[in-house]
């Protein structure tokens, strides 16, 4: 990608950071599975759903709120961001609301830091599915895995499709959102930040929005959470090193019926030290 392509976009691609296989981790759930192998579809999840307390919460810069062309702008942006609530009050209420917005700094400021409203639109309008470029880190087979009994699905980003996942970034400190958003990416920055101590996860992320609830943003988009991918970038999937031999063979049975082929392997332990490594599946 060109120089100025990078300039104006805010997030690194899989393929630009040359990264050839994603990994996702998941519990075992039949449910979830058999669509991914027989159907090429994805479940996306809702941010509001994730671990971690700041994840997908935007916050916004409020340095200037002192500047009075800064305190009117922000005053718009809340009267557009609170439209609903205030087309349901009398005309004297709304222009209440309205004038101590532009004279009432705190209830600015509260209005700003928590702007819940927003965390809400971006909780009914975006969708995520998370990789790793690890298939054998052992925390996350701990964490998303149920204890190393599920699976990990492995990727490989040669089309297009899985090469677009964003590079998550990892801060100390918490990333603010302008106001006025200009570009796609500014709406994006709380979904592809998360803190220092999630770096080991290395994560990509594939955003969608509901088809019911799309902007004019260049994602993928999502119907009830699924989404299609091309069925021929699903390389193989990797069980845990404590999954039941039940839950093996139904992963083997399901794998036969794919159109595609998938390889299946195995995390294992390495004797002697607190290590995984993947093996083909016996």
């Amino acid at each position: 990608m060109h120089d100025a392509s990078l300039m104006q976009r805010r997030y690194i691609t899989a393929r630009e950071a040359g990264v050839d296989q994603l990994y996702h981790f998941a519990a075992f759930d039949m449910a979830r599975i058999y669509p991914v192998i027989a159907f090429s579809r994805l479940y996306f999840s809702r941010p509001c759903g994730f671990d971690d307390a700041w994840d997908c919460r935007p916050a916004f810069d409020i340095g200037s709120i002192d500047d009075a062309s800064w305190r009117e702008e922000t005053a718009q942006w809340l009267e557009q961001l609170y439209e609903h609530g205030l087309s349901e009050l009398t005309p004297v209420a709304r222009e209440r609301f309205r004038r101590l917005l532009r004279e009432n700094g705190e209830i600015l400021r509260r209005m700003v830091t928590e702007a819940n409203a927003m965390a809400d639109w971006m909780n009914d309008s975006f969708r995520i599915f998370c990789f790793s470029a690890y298939a054998d880190h052992p925390l996350l087979w701990a964490q998303y895995t149920n204890r190393h009994t599920g699976i990990c699905l492995e990727f490989e980003t040669s089309t297009v499709f899985f090469a677009e996942a964003a590079q998550v970034t990892y801060r100390s400190d918490y990333p603010a959102m302008p106001l006025k958003i200009k570009q796609e990416e500014e709406a994006l920055l709380p979904i592809l930040t998360k803190p220092d101590h999630w770096h080991h996860e290395a994560e990509y992320r594939l955003i969608a929005q509901e088809r019911s609830k799309k902007l004019n943003h260049q994602t993928l988009i999502a119907d009830d959470h699924w989404v299609r991918f091309p069925g021929q970038s699903l390389k193989s999937i990797i069980v845990g090193c404590m999954m039941e031999k039940s839950e093996r063979e139904a992963i083997k049975a399901l794998v036969k019926q794919s159109s595609t082929p998938i390889a299946l392997k195995q995390a294992v332990k390495v004797p002697g030290k607190y290590e995984l490594k993947i093996v083909p599946l016996t």
